[in-house]
């Protein structure tokens, strides 16, 4: 009934759901209108942008001179600035509104099933020295400074002549890709060659080396695995989850890792939804492609770009801005 437009009563809906109190901050500095503020302006330029080319149409013989076109290109410059600027949030927004997914992988009997009791503070995984004890996948939530973590612990990953066994390893494996954050899980009989194979199309900057059972390590002695890591100019922590050594810097690099360790300000406006995503993915790259067309084919464009950006209500508006444009090339 025009109480409400479309970003806030998705702000709504985000608020309901809400799992963490980061997503719920989001939803409500969306709700007061601060992603809707930061569209408008970037439709207004595009209108004013539309409207400069409705004159050149319009009134041809007026001959538009060079200085205006040098500020309709810087326009089209702004825009698309502005319109990647507001799409680089959706990193951010998707994270906080969604938590992160955090993959704990390693080998058997590495430690990961007391990681995850120990990040839980509860014994939600079964803990025993028989390889290939976890076979399905594990998850559960863990609240960081308000940001909302979904650990999964996974079945050890190694050659297994085990069906069951193999079928958890498979499940691990095609969590990677969806995962935000992958912590491998290591120690002095790590295979890191084997494990490599498994991870090198993953990003350095995705996976989070832990060298556990530290507590056990001498200091005259360094593991070969942390020689490897050196030797690849790899960074590590070493822990112990039995002892609960240095899980407070897990939790603090997981932050630092996805840059959420400082506050983001979501009065700036950020993008949270997929449907935001594709209709700013659309208008830009309609603005990109409209830089090298004949300004027929451009106008066309510029209108493909105003309903992209949700600009219904332009007329009277346009027509203001083409008769202002037109008095300030005769004058």
């Amino acid at each position: 009934n025009g109480k409400i437009d479309l970003l806030k009563a998705e702000a709504i809906s985000s608020l309901i759901k809400s799992h963490s109190e980061s997503a719920a901050k989001c939803s409500i500095d969306q709700l007061s209108g601060s992603l809707t503020k930061k569209l408008n302006k970037l439709r207004d330029l595009v209108i004013f942008l539309l409207a400069q080319f409705e004159a050149m149409v319009d009134f041809p013989e007026e001959n538009i001179p060079e200085p205006t076109k040098k500020a309709i290109l810087s326009d089209f410059n702004l825009s698309i600035q502005h319109s990647e600027s507001i799409l680089n949030t959706y990193e951010s927004g998707r994270l906080y509104m969604e938590g992160l997914q955090v993959l704990i992988m390693g080998q058997p009997n590495v430690g990961k099933s007391t990681l995850m009791n120990r990040m839980l503070d509860e014994d939600r995984s079964i803990v025993s020295n028989i390889p290939g004890t976890t076979r399905d996948i594990l998850d559960a939530d863990i609240f960081i400074d308000g940001v909302r973590c979904n650990f999964f612990d996974t079945a050890g990953l190694r050659d297994s002549k085990d069906p069951i066994e193999n079928i958890g390893i498979k499940k691990a494996f095609s969590k990677i890709d969806a995962s935000d954050l992958i912590l491998l899980l290591l120690d002095k009989d790590s295979d890191y060659d084997y494990l490599n194979r498994i991870i090198k199309d993953v990003p350095r900057g995705k996976i989070l080396h832990l060298i556990n059972k530290s507590d056990l390590m001498k200091e005259d002695n360094k593991w070969g695995i942390i020689e490897q890591l050196e030797d690849k100019g790899l960074k590590y922590i070493e822990i112990s989850a039995k002892k609960g050594k240095n899980l407070d810097l897990i939790r603090k690099k997981i932050l630092e890792i996805k840059n959420m360790d400082t506050k983001v300000d979501f009065e700036e406006g950020v993008l949270t939804t997929e449907r935001q995503v594709e209709h700013l993915k659309k208008g830009l790259k309609n603005l990109k492609n409209g830089k090298e067309l004949k300004i027929v084919i451009l106008l066309e464009k510029l209108q493909e770009i105003k309903t992209a950006y949700g600009i219904k209500q332009f007329g009277q508006n346009l027509k203001d801005m083409v008769i202002t444009i037109k008095r300030n090339i005769i004058s």
